[in-house]
């Protein structure tokens, strides 16, 4: 019996390459031919092996937020002053200076199938929540050990923190950095350390 002709690239490369090319032109923008021809895949073989665009999208979603998140925890961990590093990384997506100026992948995405793919929006929500839990336990530690001015219950400084970076990986794109001062301000007072 045969087991069919075995692949000819590597299904891993070519979903980096669709990542890429989603992050460059968006989702809506972006045909089934900018995705062949990035991944280097007959069309036959992207259907086969992922799928059709949403789907193709869905997994380079899926690998471009676990990678991110994964690379933000490390930064995080490795972190001697935790605040700060959410604050440089804030103004970093504010300023295109984290990853590159076409902001986050996941963030430019939620608001195109927010409340009209639910299984897209379930998966950016349920990374979505990772980075709040994991900020949220930040503030709640800093709290503790009395490093945080703000006093508001974690979760919500979270929270609010995760609405403030979401406008400004939108924004970054298409806004001159003078435009987000005000959103780098807001982000930086909740995240100043307590004097004395």
């Amino acid at each position: 019996m045969s087991r069919g002709r075995p692949k000819e690239f590597d299904p891993d490369a070519a979903l980096g390459a669709a990542i890429e090319a989603f992050w460059q032109k968006g989702y809506q923008r972006t045909c089934i031919a900018d995705l062949t021809r990035a991944m280097g895949i007959g069309r036959q073989s992207l259907y086969d092996t992922f799928g059709d665009k949403r789907q193709v999208f869905m997994a380079a979603l899926d690998r471009y937020s676990e990678e991110r998140f994964l690379d933000f925890k490390a930064g995080l961990e490795a972190a001697e002053d935790r605040l700060s590093y959410l604050r440089e990384r804030s103004e970093g997506l504010a300023r295109g200076e984290v990853g590159e100026p076409r902001g986050c992948l996941a963030m430019n995405a939620l608001p195109l199938f927010l409340g009209r793919d639910p299984e897209v929006e379930a998966l950016l929500k349920r990374h979505l929540d990772r980075y709040r839990d994991c900020i949220a336990q930040v503030f709640a530690e800093e709290q503790a050990e009395g490093r945080l001015a703000c006093d508001l219950p974690p979760k919500t400084l979270a929270e609010g923190l995760m609405i403030l970076i979401q406008g400004m990986s939108q924004t970054c794109c298409d806004s001159e950095p003078e435009h987000l001062k005000g959103a780098i301000a807001v982000s930086g007072y909740l995240l100043r350390p307590k004097s004395g």
